[in-house]
């Protein structure tokens, strides 16, 4: 079987796309969750700093799978048609 270099340019654009859309959701669900936190307390504050997490092996773990999801989900579709 032979795929094109457009099919894998396909499945690396959609896993680039992943990435973004996940990056998006997981700074919606911060702000909200620190919304949320700050309601709960009189005297206190949170902070989130995304470069910080950025950084942390989750956010790459994250990443890394979104971008293999987009990828295989592409791929697979590109092939199997």
């Amino acid at each position: 079987m032979s795929t094109g270099l457009s099919v894998y340019l396909k499945s690396m654009i959609a896993g680039a796309l992943a990435v973004t859309i996940s990056a998006v959701a997981v700074n919606v669900v911060a702000v909200v969750a620190i919304i949320w936190m700050s309601g709960r307390t009189e005297d206190g504050s949170y902070g989130w700093d995304p470069v910080a997490f950025a950084r942390t092996p989750l956010a790459w773990t994250i990443f890394l799978l979104a971008f293999a999801a987009g990828f295989y989900w592409q791929f697979h579709r590109s092939v199997s048609h």
